[in-house]
């Protein structure tokens, strides 16, 4: 649909939709994209007493151990193929 160009030979502006959001302008928290959370989450991990980094930290713990087993795992078949 496009729109015949006025006098000075530029197209019309058009209005912006309402609700439609400004750019520049703060997005509201419904309206955040999946990383804005981080911030969020660096906040609660200030404080080294909040449930938050207690939970982290004993997932990370559980990541690092979790890791090193399947790692352990994954060695030992590889050097029971080539030995074999």
């Amino acid at each position: 649909m496009s729109q015949a160009a006025g006098p000075s030979g530029r197209q019309p502006v058009r209005e912006a939709e309402p609700g439609a959001p400004v750019p520049g302008a703060p997005v509201p928290s419904t309206m955040r994209g999946p990383l804005a959370g981080l911030a969020d989450l660096a906040t609660a991990l200030r404080d080294p007493a909040s449930a938050a980094s207690t939970f982290v930290r004993g997932l990370t713990v559980g990541l690092l151990v979790g890791a090193a087993i399947v790692g352990s795992r994954l060695w030992r078949r590889r050097r029971r193929r080539r030995g074999a």
